[in-house]
């Protein structure tokens, strides 16, 4: 379960860079924008010490996201649906010991003023999905940093409309993320297929479904 929230958590990162609102009104005429659709992430990560490479997905849809993260052996599958307006989320456990259970939560605008990183410009480019990205360094304490190679040749209707939820601005649409905690690799996730088309409303109800059970009842 660990391992999967952190996906989960690495995965949502993707959809929390927004674009100073100045610098998109003059970009505009120049950037494609997605208003919904999915975008599917290979994410390699070492768990028992071995490395391991799956697929997740994430769709989204106006101020809505929902992030699967891969199936895995021992932790199961988690799911997480965020409405970035009300800033409440579900999380959906599927674990094989445990069962089907749910959480829902609400964020507050303290815990988005905590958030602090350190964003570095790099001195690299290439291209990923035929689109131009810089690198960046993500420096979130002495220990941990991210690797980021991000674009601001596309976005999405959620960060357009995203003014709460950041990561120290102004990077674009993340493509490529590297993860290293004391030097050493954890994870390395890339967004490998990008689909515009429209997104059943039912995807993001943040009403748990049957099936699943309260953590702690």
């Amino acid at each position: 379960m660990k391992y999967t929230r952190y996906i989960i958590l690495i995965t949502l990162v993707t959809f929390i860079q927004v674009f100073s609102q100045e610098k998109l009104n003059k970009e505009k005429s120049q950037v494609k924008i997605f208003n919904e659709g999915y975008f599917v992430s290979k994410i390699t990560q070492k768990i028992n010490l071995e490395p391991d490479t799956l697929n997740s997905i994430t769709y989204f849809k106006n101020n809505k996201i929902r992030a699967e993260s891969p199936y895995y052996v021992g932790s199961g599958q988690t799911i997480l649906i965020v409405d970035v307006k009300t800033k409440e989320i579900l999380t959906l456990t599927d674990h094989p010991y445990y069962g089907k259970t749910f959480s829902l939560a609400k964020r507050n605008s303290r815990e988005d003023q905590k958030e602090k990183y350190e964003v570095v410009l790099g001195n690299k480019k290439r291209k990923i999905l035929g689109y131009n990205c810089q690198q960046y360094i993500i420096k979130v304490n002495e220990s941990t940093q991210f690797e980021i190679y991000s674009t601001k040749e596309f976005s999405t209707t959620y960060l357009n409309n995203n003014k709460t939820l950041r990561l120290e601005l102004k990077v674009g649409f993340i493509l490529y993320r590297k993860v290293t905690s004391e030097g050493q690799t954890q994870s390395i996730s890339e967004v490998v297929k990008i689909v515009s088309e429209p997104v059943s409303d039912k995807k993001f109800s943040l009403t748990p479904p049957k099936e699943y059970m309260k953590i702690g009842e």
